[in-house]
């Protein structure tokens, strides 16, 4: 695979490798060998594109993968926004199955309840929570960025839902907030 942006190391030998151009990929360490255990690509209609730049970021937390997809222009919020060839993004989150651990399904495809530019900059997913980052959002101020936060079951069993966007305190226009995140237990950092 070329491009690679990024490659996490976890504790439990999965390691996610995100590519501009192939989507993501699952690989495992095995007696250190690395082999590739899945493809992840977007099982719906339309999605997926290259210039989606779906795996621009890219975490695992357990058994659950979040797969930041930038450039996303076929998606519509749920507040029935058209955002097609607008590039806004979604992300999108992945299970593991337990029984087969080649095997990985899409569980959600997490979009802002409002208009945000570049959602899935950077992702963090840890446990029942995911965060995306829209660092150049315009929701608080122009430019200023915005990170949202997702928890699983809002909306019934195994449904993700927006429960919060996080600006930064002293927002400015063009602060690009969310250029990173990441969360670990009651503590999110950007």
């Amino acid at each position: 695979m070329k491009e690679f942006l990024r490659a996490l190391r976890l504790p439990s030998l999965v390691i996610a490798l995100a590519t501009l151009t192939c989507g993501t990929a699952a690989a495992e360490d095995d007696s250190d060998v690395l082999k590739q255990i899945a493809k992840l690509r977007p099982p719906y209609s339309g999605d997926g594109a290259p210039e989606d730049q779906m795996g621009y970021s890219v975490d695992v937390s357990g058994d659950l993968m979040i797969v930041g997809v930038l450039d996303d222009d076929d998606v519509q919020n749920p507040n029935s926004e058209s955002l097609t060839n607008t590039k806004a993004g979604s992300a999108v989150i992945f299970q593991r199955d337990a029984n087969d651990p080649t095997l990985w399904t899409q569980v959600a495809k997490l979009l802002p309840d409002t208009f945000s530019e570049r959602f899935g900059f950077d992702v963090a997913i840890d446990g029942d929570v995911a965060v995306v980052a829209a660092r150049t959002s315009s929701v608080g101020a122009s430019g200023a960025g915005a990170v949202y936060l997702f928890e699983r079951n809002t909306d019934g069993p195994d449904a993700w839902g927006q429960v919060r966007i996080v600006f930064a305190a002293d927002i400015q226009s063009q602060d690009g907030f969310g250029w990173s995140v990441d969360r670990s237990g009651d503590t999110l950092v950007v």
